[in-house]
């Protein structure tokens, strides 16, 4: 009897020596499974889509106009500049070249962030960066719906193209992804069709990798590292009060 009782006694601490041993790993299992939980919450508000332009006053881009029916007597050759950007909005002013020597501007604005424009169906400018399935504005339904390596102001560049942007039957434009200049613009109506592509800029000689989104690199440092160097901070910290305990 008295040996039943040490032997139980002897599997008791045993098993509590391992429960012990356990706790830590227990515990480390819960902190590692509540910071994975908190970065993939945080995921998706992090990489929410970022509305930003960098088109400044003096950006230019040459267009050729080709169209049908009432189009066909659009100027051959359009001249775009920037003249300002307010805010959100881009304000650029639209020079036509008439075959015969005759010259008109007009002034339109658009508004990277929301699609406000006075433009009507030429959205010039959207935000940077979009990609698949991103709205083209703010709050609006109509999403990029594809990219495509395209030339664009005489090279090859990554366009966002969407269909319909502000509803109106008939559109396609497609933006360079880099700056959100427009690349092409397509319009088909019972007037006809017309059909705009960018063959020259100075946007290419003077554009600058955009800046790094600090919040995003910081998330993507964190993910990848944060969870890691907890764990051995963790780890560390139990062995040395292990070490403890023993002395």
């Amino acid at each position: 009897m008295h040996f039943g009782l040490q032997g139980i006694t002897v599997i008791f601490r045993i098993r509590q020596s391992f429960l012990d041993k356990m706790r830590p790993l227990r515990v480390l299992f819960a902190i590692t499974a509540l910071l994975a939980i908190v970065f993939t919450a945080l995921g998706p508000s992090a990489a929410a889509v970022a509305y930003r332009s960098d088109l400044k006053h003096g950006d230019l881009a040459w267009y050729s106009r080709s169209g049908s029916g009432a189009y066909s007597l659009g100027a051959p050759t359009l001249r775009v500049v920037v003249l300002n950007v307010t805010g959100s909005t881009v304000y650029g002013n639209f020079t036509n070249f008439f075959s015969d020597g005759y010259v008109n501007s007009t002034v339109f604005w658009v508004d990277y962030l929301l699609g406000y424009t006075n433009a009507r169906d030429l959205l010039f400018v959207t935000g940077t960066g979009l990609r698949v399935g991103d709205p083209v504005y703010q709050g609006q339904t109509s999403n990029i719906t594809q990219v495509q390596s395209l030339s664009c102001g005489g090279i090859q560049r990554n366009v966002d193209i969407a269909f319909n942007p502000l509803s109106s039957a008939g559109v396609r434009i497609g933006w360079d992804q880099a700056t959100g200049m427009m690349c092409n613009f397509f319009l088909q109506d019972s007037s006809g069709f017309q059909y705009l592509t960018m063959s020259n800029t100075t946007l290419w000689s003077s554009t600058l990798p955009p800046p790094t989104n600090a919040f995003l690199t910081a998330f993507a440092v964190s993910s990848f590292l944060g969870v890691p160097l907890v764990v051995l901070v963790i780890l560390a910290y139990f062995r040395r009060r292990r070490s403890r305990r023993k002395s």
